[in-house]
């Protein structure tokens, strides 16, 4: 069974958990077995490990972090690396005609631990700010692959976007 990601920082998305295994599922016991997936570590750090009891197998991977959590039963097992990050841009104008973008970071794979949440996008202009496409800045939470056979990862969290003016000398949302 997977565990839960955690919490993120103002510096960094949340960790994914690490992904666990049911033997019986697997046929590698006529006895469910559960084993548990660890929680990944606050503030951006590490991704949750897994736990094997099958030496060298690829049935569990550590959840996404910085870096990616590992497999107690695989070294090779290891989940991706990167959590959503932080972005701060202070400007007197904003012309955005691209993407803007500090998301998560998907498994990558079945069986594996949870994804990274988002981190936090924060623009701050003084005369204007224009934007070609306002679903162009984001800071999404990393999708799963997920196999519904075995078991199903979690998506990251999402995390926030702010814009707004400093003209008069306070911050005003847009």
């Amino acid at each position: 069974m997977w565990k839960p990601g955690v919490i993120g920082a103002s510096y960094s998305g949340g960790t994914g958990g690490g992904s666990g295994l049911i033997t019986q599922y697997l046929g590698l016991s006529s006895n469910t077995s559960v084993n548990y997936g660890f929680n990944g570590l606050n503030n951006g750090y590490r991704g949750g490990n897994s736990w094997s009891p099958e030496p060298n197998t690829f049935w569990v991977y550590g959840g996404v972090g910085n870096p990616g959590g590992t497999s107690y039963g695989n070294a090779n097992a290891k989940g991706n690396n990167g959590t959503g990050g932080l972005l701060m841009v202070f400007a007197n104008s904003i012309n955005n005609n691209g993407k803007i973008t500090a998301n998560g970071v998907g498994n990558g794979r079945t069986n594996a631990g949870g994804s990274s949440g988002g981190g936090s996008i924060n623009i701050f202009y003084k005369n204007t700010f224009t934007n070609a496409n306002e679903n162009n800045i984001t800071a999404a939470g990393g999708i799963s692959v997920n196999n519904s056979k075995y078991g199903k990862a979690g998506n990251g969290g999402n995390g926030s976007v702010t814009i707004g003016s400093i003209e008069t000398g306070s911050f005003v949302s847009k």
